[in-house]
């Protein structure tokens, strides 16, 4: 059976009530065979629970109930909007240590980033990514401090350089949204599951987590005990294709990444964002159905 706190409740036609910010608890860092074997036969159960949705709300609360579905051992990352963050105190490159083992100083609303490891940190790494059968990131893992640390005055300035500011939102999320509308279940504008699986199933072992805690290696994981279930993923992303998920919380939450800020060679900053795979696996299904024409 499915916990309570993680089985969607089919008879919800209303708008779920879900905060603006969604910090899931984390999970037990231990992992078991047995734990990950429940978690796939739950989330194919979720999964066919969202695309057999019949209204707009069912279908937004299934969903959610999808991304709060983290996987055995996974981090749950914080979700807050920063974007009306302050921007930072005038800095002091003499005094700043822009590699520093302070793992407390996360000025961007705790979101987590990785300081110079500590060589016991390096070989887990390296054991990570050699098991993975990834040479060249074992080898990246030997020099350190690839991500820079946005607790810093310096990086977090130059972070901040490369987004516009001030920019008014007056949009209310979901304000027009009929959330008692029907799915659209005939419509189908992608549906090339075996492509969709060779993209699954080619990437290599060890893909980041997004902020919901889920990788492709999971969907992998998926795929490989139950094949099959490539359909009901196609069928999820062709439902988020067509535009069914309403803004609000939800739809932020799907769309969210969790932002990375690595160093560049010449010196400079480079943000990179771990989608959540289902969006991922969505735009993937997009632009391959409609490469010609948009070529």
């Amino acid at each position: 059976m499915i916990p309570a706190s993680t089985e969607p409740d089919i008879n919800i036609v209303n708008r779920p009530t879900l905060h603006a910010a969604l910090e899931p608890a984390l999970l037990s860092a231990r992992v078991n065979r047995s734990g990950i074997n429940n978690w796939i036969r739950q989330h194919i159960r979720l999964i066919d629970a969202t695309v057999a949705s019949t209204t707009v709300a069912q279908f937004e609360e299934h969903l959610f109930a999808i991304l709060q579905h983290a996987p055995p051992g996974s981090k749950v990352q914080p979700c807050a909007d920063n974007t009306a963050a302050p921007p930072p105190r005038p800095f002091d490159n003499q005094d700043s240590d822009e590699f520093g083992d302070d793992d407390d100083d996360d000025a961007l609303h705790g979101m987590s980033q990785t300081t110079v490891p500590h060589s016991d940190r390096i070989l887990r790494s390296m054991d990570r990514h050699i098991l993975n059968g990834d040479m060249l990131k074992a080898r990246r893992a030997t020099k350190g401090g690839g991500v820079a640390n946005i607790g810093n005055d310096t990086v977090l300035a130059t972070l901040r350089l490369k987004y516009p500011q001030g920019i008014p939102n007056n949009h209310n999320p979901g304000e027009t949204a009929d959330r008692n509308a029907l799915v659209d279940q005939i419509t189908v504008c992608i549906e090339d599951s075996t492509s969709l699986a060779s993209h699954i199933m080619g990437k290599k072992r060890g893909a980041s987590m997004g902020i919901t805690g889920h990788s492709n290696d999971h969907y992998q994981d998926i795929l490989r005990q139950h094949p099959d279930a490539i359909h009901s993923i196609m069928a999820l992303c062709n439902l988020l294709a067509l535009g069914t998920l309403p803004d609000g919380p939800v739809r932020t939450l799907l769309l969210g990444g969790k932002g990375t800020a690595l160093h560049k060679p010449d010196g400079g900053i480079r943000p990179v964002a771990t989608a959540t795979p289902l969006a991922h696996y969505t735009g993937h299904s997009i632009a391959t159905e409609y490469a010609n024409p948009i070529a």
